[in-house]
């Protein structure tokens, strides 16, 4: 037959302490509360030689913070897609998670099945809270979060009374460089290729590229503007449609982000297109794996780092339970070649 385990009550009974005296030991928090450090040691040491082990699932649905906090990062595939945008997000967070002394949990994978996944966490007190990045939350998410009051913070995405989110301002950085890279040097006839149509950053750069045009007193005809759903197959093949359709060759395509732009600059030197002379094209994210691409890119740095940095604090002080609003990084214009 197995051998009794023993509970705190019969640690404290052996001992000749309380209850409450073991389970603050226990949780490392014998300084704070003052506990006489030979006492202290005398617990650790008979747990240990008695292999006790707390129930941290029993811990953590007792505690009001568990020093865990969920970092998800969506994708509509299910295939999980890790650039150094991710990357320098994550890294920002554990930088901060790490000061904190805060475990952080990744995850990775489709919308759609993610649900379950998240409310479960927060109901099983595994998470205090969660940062969202690559998603606009489904209406579902967001009565979820609401009713039962869980702190989520979002990066890159649209907020709402229960989320606050960390953006980069992608309409003032696509504005900028429109008018500094593009009008400023004499484009007139542009194109323009877009990511989706809930995308709150890719309707941003949109916004800022027409206010550009519409400042300089630029017309752009609606058929112009590609819905492209950031992919860069699709980039192609506007830029494919619209070479075919016998419209005026245009001297610059602007798009939303820089995986569309590298296939873009790749398509049209293939056509034997001098880029810039001919056509100049820009792109927006900041993500490495165009830094080889020549000619240079222009487009601009979304800071991950900051941006997951900022998305930490933010969560931290709703956990905290301080008031948090919506914030907006500046962000920073890249130079390159191809304007």
């Amino acid at each position: 037959m197995a051998a009794k385990r023993s509970s705190l009550a019969d640690i404290a009974k052996t001992l000749g302490v309380s209850s409450c005296t073991v389970s603050v030991v226990l949780n490392n928090r014998d300084k704070e509360a003052r506990i006489n450090s030979k006492t202290a040691e005398k617990i650790r040491a008979y747990c240990r030689s008695i292999g006790y082990q707390p129930n941290i699932h029993t811990r953590r649905m007792q505690s009001k913070i568990v020093r865990n906090v969920m970092f998800y990062t969506s994708s509509y595939s299910g295939t999980a897609h890790i650039d150094n945008i991710v990357a320098g997000i994550l890294g920002g967070i554990l930088d901060r998670a790490f000061a904190q002394q805060v475990t952080i949990t990744m995850r990775c994978g489709n919308v759609a099945a993610a649900d379950e996944v998240i409310f479960n966490s927060f109901r099983s007190r595994e998470i205090d809270g969660l940062i969202l990045y690559g998603t606009e939350v489904p209406d579902a998410w967001k009565k979820v979060f609401s009713d039962e009051s869980r702190n989520v913070v979002g990066i890159n995405m649209r907020g709402c009374d229960c989320i606050q989110t960390v953006n980069i301002d992608n309409r003032g950085l696509s504005r900028k460089m429109t008018e500094e890279y593009l009008i400023k040097r004499g484009r007139k006839k542009f194109i323009y290729l877009g990511g989706t149509p809930l995308s709150k950053p890719g309707n941003d750069r949109f916004a800022g590229f027409c206010d550009a045009l519409r400042n300089a007193g630029i017309a752009f005809p609606e058929e112009n503007h590609f819905v492209c759903h950031f992919s860069p197959e699709e980039a192609e093949e506007a830029v494919e449609r619209y070479f075919a359709s016998g419209r005026p060759r245009p001297d610059a395509i602007v798009c939303a982000n820089d995986l569309m732009a590298a296939q873009v600059v790749t398509l049209l030197k293939k056509k034997g297109i001098s880029i810039p002379q001919e056509i100049a094209v820009t792109g927006g994210d900041g993500v490495d794996v165009v830094r080889f691409l020549s000619p240079a890119l222009t487009g601009f740095d979304c800071q991950p780092i900051l941006l997951g940095k900022t998305a930490f604090d933010m969560l931290w002080d709703k956990v905290n339970g301080k008031e948090v609003s919506d914030i907006i990084n500046p962000g920073i214009l890249t130079p390159g070649a191809s304007a």
